[in-house]
């Protein structure tokens, strides 16, 4: 007799890309920090607001990319089922803040985020269940509240949108387009930033060995003779290999 078995799908656990992994390492920043940096910056005051406010509009511009790169129909959140008159108010109250011209960012923010816990607290929370997600034994990151909300209106689990951040970031890519014109999209300007302080406690102190000191220089000097290379693609496959064999030589 034939058995169906249901497989189900672990929508808390992370998927960390090797060379998101890669990029971090080099920009001396843990992978639970830089995600925890991205998270803590995606609001819905700063979704609905066109200005622009270093860190938050680039976290929350992302979310909002992502759920267009779905190409999916919008429908209702299903988390949101049994409180949407409130989230409609909510919302209708959060976009008032964004036109108000008397405030700072910062406060209409801080005004937006007791208007969200209302719905946060009256919501189903279908596809954020937990608050806490483990990348392994140690390492944790902690949802916001904004960004519960945020998933549970465009119906996607956390696990979705940190993927497709962590999946956006090369750094060999980023280094081999530095001097060329255009704007970096928004996941490599908002890790660069990170990977500069963005977010970060200012009072920790980044401690290099010799072996990371000589990678440093050597880097350097290969970002200088690379500018004679025309092709942007090879330019990136050579600052991969450079960054992953260094590494692997560090953490093997």
């Amino acid at each position: 007799m034939e058995t169906n078995v249901q497989q189900t799908v672990n929508h808390q656990l992370i998927e960390i890309p090797l060379e998101f992994k890669v990029a971090c390492f080099i920009s001396k920043i843990e992978v639970a920090e830089a995600l925890q940096i991205f998270i803590n910056h995606v609001t819905l005051y700063d979704t609905l607001s066109t200005g622009y406010v270093e860190g938050y509009s680039e976290a929350s511009g992302i979310h909002e990319t992502y759920v267009q790169s779905k190409g999916l129909t919008p429908a209702p959140g299903t988390g949101l089922t049994g409180c949407n008159e409130l989230f409609v108010r909510s919302l209708s109250d959060v976009i008032k803040l964004t036109k108000d011209q008397k405030s700072t960012a910062a406060v209409k923010r801080k005004k937006s985020r007791s208007i969200i816990k209302a719905v946060f607290k009256a919501m189903k929370r279908v596809h954020t269940p937990s608050l806490t997600i483990y990348l392994d034994e140690e390492a944790t990151i902690h949802l916001s509240e904004d960004f519960c909300l945020m998933c549970e209106i465009q119906n996607i689990y956390p696990k979705e949108c940190l993927e497709y951040f962590m999946n956006s970031i090369s750094l060999a890519d980023a280094h081999a387009r530095r001097d060329l014109q255009g704007a970096a999209d928004l996941p490599i300007s908002l890790f660069l930033k990170i990977g500069s302080g963005f977010g970060r406690d200012p009072h920790t102190r980044v401690n290099l060995n010799d072996t990371e000191i000589d990678f440093f220089a050597e880097m350097n000097e290969k970002l200088l003779e690379l500018r004679t290379v025309r092709n942007v693609e090879q330019r990136t496959n050579i600052l991969r290999e450079f960054y992953l064999s260094h590494y692997l030589n560090m953490n093997h």
